[in-house]
């Protein structure tokens, strides 16, 4: 083997106690310390170049290795923009549907309305899933009162990309309660 062929193989150093194993690219655009070495190297008598043949038979063949699984892997992808945007439309009459179905003969109990909150909070977020693009990452925030003639002002703050995050806000009355149904779709790339 040559120093100006293009092959790729392994050194074996053995004489002795402490024989070593290097690998050596053999390339034609050796720089003057690489060659210096292989010219060095091949020159003792002891240095046996073992070529990429001997070494796929010596450890078995890529093909009946566990990787020959015959599947097709990919890469992940990093995608920097959705394929759509949120359908703020669409998901706000759902939750409307959602929330008249729940509510609609409801009377204001304090007792259920922490277990009510949870599973509307899923059921939306269920019901929303099938809408949005698969990377969006939903937040369901319901809040259920009791309706006495207060006022309540509910507030929220975020840290989000405007050209793709988005939110949107159902609110939902009865004569004896009111409810409010914030979904929060976040971009995750």
């Amino acid at each position: 083997m040559s120093a100006s062929g293009t092959k790729r193989g392994a050194v074996t150093l053995s004489g002795g106690r402490n024989s070593h194993k290097l690998k050596v690219a053999i390339s034609s655009k050796l720089e003057t310390k690489e060659t210096l070495q292989l010219k060095s190297a091949t020159n003792r008598s002891d240095i046996h170049i073992i070529t990429e043949r001997e070494q796929d038979e010596a450890s078995g063949s890529i093909v009946d290795s566990e990787f020959s699984t015959g599947k097709v892997f990919y890469e992940n992808t990093f995608k920097l923009l959705p394929d759509a945007r949120m359908p703020t439309t669409k998901i706000e009459t759902e939750v409307e549907n959602v929330l008249r179905e729940q509510f609609l003969n409801e009377v204001y109990d304090s007792a259920k309305c922490k277990a009510n909150c949870q599973s509307i909070c899923q059921l939306i977020k269920e019901k929303v899933k099938g809408l949005v693009d698969s990377r969006y990452k939903l937040v369901v925030v319901v809040h259920v009162g009791e309706k006495k003639g207060q006022g309540v002002h509910i507030t929220s703050r975020c840290a989000w990309n405007d050209n793709f995050d988005d939110y949107v806000t159902v609110y939902f009355t009865n004569s004896s309660l009111f409810v409010q149904a914030t979904i929060y779709a976040l971009y995750a790339e």
